[in-house]
């Protein structure tokens, strides 16, 4: 006969497995950065962007890359149409070769507001604005080379924002929320079709 009772606490808990373990990295390994945004293609996790408590980074379209079953990182230096250092954006694989970025708030070293999600302004960050993004950008992992798709409906496109949420389904971009330039949340949500390059709200 089987019980319906509820099973006791400790007994629920016991086949857990919980496991800590120091990866050691090495290579040409990135510095310390927030908002960064990372894509995994297989084993191989590339990431651009992010910032520290002095700047931002990828401003010369450098992608950092982690092989995850050695623990090793390099700097891939990317060609082309470079976008413009920034943070908050997303980073998302869109084919076997391609990643698809999207947004984020661009800054240049002394002329953005220090993001207040790294604590007290440092002076390198006391002037200036920054500029919340709408940009699209194609990174390509074999060729490492930058480019901007063309929109076919260039009048009808998100507003710039960076901290937003991304997913890619089937051959589509959707993006949701994040923050303005004047950091004011966002609440709308738009589909970006692969194939066309055509957004839709």
């Amino acid at each position: 006969m089987l019980s319906t009772e509820a099973p006791e606490p400790e007994l629920a808990v016991r086949n857990l497995v919980l496991s800590v373990c120091d990866l050691k990295q090495h290579g040409d390994t990135p510095t310390a950065r927030a908002a960064a945004r990372a894509a995994t293609l297989g084993t191989r996790m590339y990431v651009f962007g992010g910032a520290d408590d002095r700047r931002s980074f990828g401003n010369d379209g450098e992608v950092h890359l982690l092989e995850i079953e050695q623990m090793k990182w390099s700097k891939l230096q990317g060609t082309g149409d470079l976008p413009a250092a920034r943070f908050g954006h997303t980073f998302n694989a869109i084919s076997d070769t391609d990643l698809l970025l999207f947004g984020g708030l661009c800054t240049t070293e002394g002329s953005a507001s220090h993001p207040e999600f790294l604590g007290p302004s440092a002076p390198a960050w006391t002037h200036g604005a920054a500029e919340a993004s709408s940009d699209l950008y194609v990174f390509n992992t074999r060729t490492l080379v930058w480019s901007r798709p063309t929109l076919t409906n260039n009048l009808e496109h998100p507003s710039g924002r960076y901290l937003h949420a991304s997913a890619v389904v089937d051959e589509a971009l959707v993006i949701y929320g994040g923050l303005d330039g004047q950091n004011r949340a966002n609440a709308d949500v738009w589909v970006l079709n692969l194939s066309s390059w055509h957004w839709q709200r």
